[in-house]
């Protein structure tokens, strides 16, 4: 016996006889036994099927003999198979038939899935009045298709894909008008979103289809993937810099991440309509080979280049899909279970405080995003795993959503709002695990509308889940939140303290932000994409962030998390310590950060160090400032990098209190009052934020020296509330403060 392989679901063999006569071979695996006799003189080929046992992918071992005609035993051989599964003649990855049947079920009547439904066929109907039509480009950064002068995206000339209009002063960008370098880049843009909206136009096809089962619609996915599959292993294998061994390097997009997200899409739509008869028997050989498996090898190849990684969790989606439609065994164990896996992202990329690894809201959610259409798949074709840690990255960001229904933007990443974005991710979270906890957000916020909401949501979900966040301390992460209630509103603080990120890190830790009310009073940064002039050097260095600087320099990237030296919750206030020494060498920073029952915030931020330097406690604050403090027009405040998008500058050299009255864009106000001490440099200033066209102001202290303090105390109002006082101890590195409501003092202090 010679040549054992395992080609999809059987076992094949090579045996050489000569001489014997008739050969028994049996197979086991198991319980399960296949008895075959061979009667034959040299080099044949056999094969045997490999008994299911209900738990596909996994490694099974297996036993082959062979017997002479008087039943002794020639030869065994013991090995490993996979575990197979049998896909059916119709699709089942993306959608069983039961699912089609509840889908059109809950669209059969009025409502917001008929709604969904409804406007999807509508917009697909107008797409298919125009024949398929690959660009014959490979796509470039689809971030770019925007005007370079104003910002704003570019709309294509009415039936001219070169030429594309400003829509602020109606400039058009084409061939004879614009540098070459520059049309490049706006014509790769385009056609990125051009691939891009033929892959999700593959998905809704097929989707239409099984809602309809009108064979139009399986047309359509088929002329797309055939039309692909033509032309797909031409495109060249490039990165973003034309580098053919470039670490994301992708064939139809510019960057392999991108490229499997658009797989993601074209293989659902494959998946939805098998057994259709769109695709004749050569098609679906010509897709599968020419079009699913070289996406599909080639976003494997890059298994070792990121790691536990938002992208990698995309490359396994797309490979998963891919690789169980092609009946390749091996390739969809490797992506579940083998290095950098399905398995190892959802055990090391989710921290045990169920955030993701990365410190971003965004890239969580980003992650969680591929991860669910894997979910989904295997669950499908019976591939079972632990679902606990991804059940707690859905709960998990819950605990730190602020009055507005958002979540911070923490380092890089986009806004994330329970109200809006997240819905349809909680639509499929509560499907998956029938949880009212997890579908909690959709009882608050509302229910999703959109096609993945519809299709892999409920009609309706489990209620009684939802809990108000209270304050929480997540040390895995990094991540202290501080609230209160009172007659004015909700009071949020958040402390940033957790490990640095990666590369969608930022150099910020123990930076706070804070919401009273409805209204944003200290902010954080976020970002405005990664084509922004200015993300790197303005929005992923210290200064953008409400934090402590050293001698006007960013953080040291550290990876691990500051220390959390305590964290207490009694009536109704919270007061949470931090510490680190591993920023700055040499110097030790503390931040204590309170919230009192009276919905007020205190914060005292220190360093200690054993020799002098300028520190600079910066807030980035939103909304009007007003202040009685005689400020001067300055320019330069020393220092460079980042210090050059400071705008607006005002400064005054004072010994005592510095407050700042800031008022909301509803009228509300709030004051910031930086406690005084002899010498301090008082800066206020404008700095861009988020989006990038805004500004929003900066309070700035200067101090020198190697043990500085520095202590804020924010309200609601124009000034202190009646009755209350607060005072510095500085040598005791100490904020002590007495609200009209409460009958003691409360001292905050560093030591």
């Amino acid at each position: 016996m010679s040549g054992l392989r395992q080609v999809g679901g059987n076992l094949a063999l090579d045996l050489d006889v000569e001489g014997i006569g008739t050969v028994t071979l049996v197979a086991t695996l198991g319980q399960h036994s296949e008895q075959v006799s061979v009667d034959t003189e040299g080099l044949s080929s056999h094969d045997f099927r490999i008994p299911r046992q209900g738990d596909p992918l996994k490694l099974r071992d297996m036993t082959l003999e062979a017997f002479d005609p008087e039943g002794a035993l020639l030869a065994m051989r013991e090995f490993e198979v996979i575990e197979p599964l049998d896909l059916p003649q119709r699709g089942m990855l993306a959608m069983t038939a039961a699912d089609q049947t509840t889908l059109q079920n809950r669209t059969s009547s009025k409502g917001r899935a008929r709604n969904v439904m409804t406007n999807m066929i509508n917009n697909l109907d107008a797409e298919m009045a125009d024949a398929v039509s690959i660009p014959a480009e490979k796509g470039g950064d689809a971030r770019g298709y925007k005007c370079p002068d104003h910002g704003d995206g570019l709309q294509m000339v009415a039936g001219d894909e070169s030429r594309h209009r400003c829509p602020v002063d109606g400039h058009v960008y084409g061939p004879d008008n614009t540098d070459a370098e520059h049309y490049d880049y706006i014509m790769g843009a385009f056609n990125a979103g051009r691939h891009k909206a033929l892959a999700e136009e593959a998905w809704y096809a097929g989707v239409a289809y099984q809602l309809t089962e009108d064979i139009q619609y399986a047309d359509r996915v088929a002329d797309i993937l055939v039309a692909y599959a033509a032309v797909y292993p031409s495109f060249p294998v490039t990165d973003r810099h034309g580098d053919p061994n470039g670490k994301g390097a992708a064939r139809v997009l510019i960057q392999s991440l991108d490229e499997a997200r658009w797989m993601v899409g074209i293989a659902r739509g494959m998946d939805l309509i098998r057994g259709s008869g769109a695709l004749t028997e050569a098609e679906t050989d010509d897709v599968l080979e020419n079009l699913l498996r070289p996406s599909a090898d080639l976003l494997d190849s890059k298994r070792e280049n990121f790691g536990i990684h938002n992208i990698q969790c995309w490359h396994n989606a797309a490979v998963l899909l891919a690789s169980l439609q092609l009946s390749d065994f091996d390739m969809a164990r490797e992506t579940v279970y083998g290095e950098n896996g399905i398995v190892d992202q959802l055990q090391e990329g989710i921290l045990g405080d169920g955030i993701w690894s990365e410190g971003s809201f965004g890239y969580h959610y980003f992650a969680l995003r591929a991860l669910l259409p894997a979910i989904q798949s295997m669950r499908r074709a019976g591939i079972l795993l632990d679902d606990s840690r991804t059940r707690n990255m859905l709960i998990g960001p819950i605990q730190f959503v602020q009055p507005d229904g958002t979540l911070p933007l923490l380092n890089d990443g986009s806004l994330q709002a329970f109200p809006t974005n997240l819905r349809e991710i909680y639509e499929q979270a509560a499907a998956l695990f029938d949880d009212a906890e997890v579908a909690a957000p959709l009882e608050v916020f509302g229910r999703g509308s959109t096609v993945d909401s519809i299709v892999y949501g409920l009609k309706s979900v489990k209620e009684g889940g939802w809990t108000d966040p209270e304050s929480t301390n997540k040390p895995n992460n990094g991540l202290g939140s501080l609230r209160a209630t009172s007659s004015n509103g909700d009071t949020f603080a958040l402390v940033d303290y957790g490990p640095h990120g990666g590369v969608h890190g930022h150099p910020d830790k123990l930076a706070v932000s804070l919401w009273m009310g409805d209204d944003l009073v200290l902010r954080e940064s976020g970002h405005n994409g990664y084509t922004e002039p200015w993300y790197h050097s303005w929005y992923k260095r210290t200064l953008a962030h409400s934090t402590l600087l050293r001698d006007g320099l960013d953080q040291t990237e550290v990876e691990e998390a500051a220390t959390s030296k305590s964290f207490t919750r009694s009536s109704g206030a919270t007061t949470l310590a931090v510490e680190t020494d591993g920023i700055y060498p040499g110097s030790t920073m503390q931040r204590v950060v309170h919230t009192s029952p009276n919905g007020r915030f205190m914060d005292v931020f220190g360093a200690t160090s054993d020799e002098s330097h300028t520190w600079d406690y910066v807030l980035h604050c939103q909304g009007t400032p007003s202040t009685n403090l005689s400020l001067t027009s300055v320019g330069n405040i020393g220092f460079g990098g980042p210090y050059k998008y400071l705008t607006n500058k005002k400064a005054a050299y004072v010994d005592g209190d510095i407050v700042v009255t800031f008022t909301s864009s509803d009228g509300d106000l709030h004051t910031v009052r930086i406690l005084g001490e002899q010498g301090s440099i008082f800066v206020l200033a404008e700095a861009p934020g988020y989006p990038s066209n805004s500004k929003h102001a900066v309070l700035l202290v200067r101090r020198v020296g190697a043990n500085p303090v520095f202590a804020t105390v924010v309200t609601e109002g124009g000034n202190l509330p009646s009755g209350m006082t607060v005072s510095m101890d500085i040598p005791g590195r100490a904020l002590t403060f007495q609200e009209p409501e409460e009958n003691e003092a409360v001292t905050l202090s560093l030591d």
